[in-house]
């Protein structure tokens, strides 16, 4: 099964439903991984034993946030929603809504190669 979408600049977008399989992994893996940074970026009430800076954990929580927000917009568009009626996806200017849809659309482009 192949799924078709249109960005901003209406392209068609197609993403095999094995890349979309593969999404749907990575997505639950950067999730728990969320939780993990999430647990290390505590000072005090750490639970389980420190294996990376606070520091590091912030950082490293804050860049799996952007990839998961993007990893999510693509498989809400792939599942028909349309992106002004996604909640999450809500921009303050075009260039904003712009280069995030060109991150979204590399990262379709991404998943397509490596299950070509």
């Amino acid at each position: 099964m192949i799924n078709k979408i249109k960005n901003n600049n209406m392209e068609t977008i197609i993403l095999n439903k094995k890349a979309i399989n593969d999404l749907k992994l990575d997505i639950k893996e950067k999730s728990e991984k969320q939780k993990f940074f999430k647990n290390q970026i505590k000072t005090k009430n750490l639970v389980g034993e420190r294996k990376m800076q606070p520091w590091e954990a912030a950082m490293n929580h804050l860049n799996n946030r952007k990839e998961l927000r993007k990893m999510y917009a693509v498989y809400a568009i792939l599942k028909g929603k349309e992106i002004s009626k996604i909640d999450s996806l809500k921009f303050d200017n075009e260039w904003e809504k712009d280069t995030f849809m060109n991150d979204v659309t590399k990262l379709v482009n991404l998943y397509n190669e490596v299950n070509a």
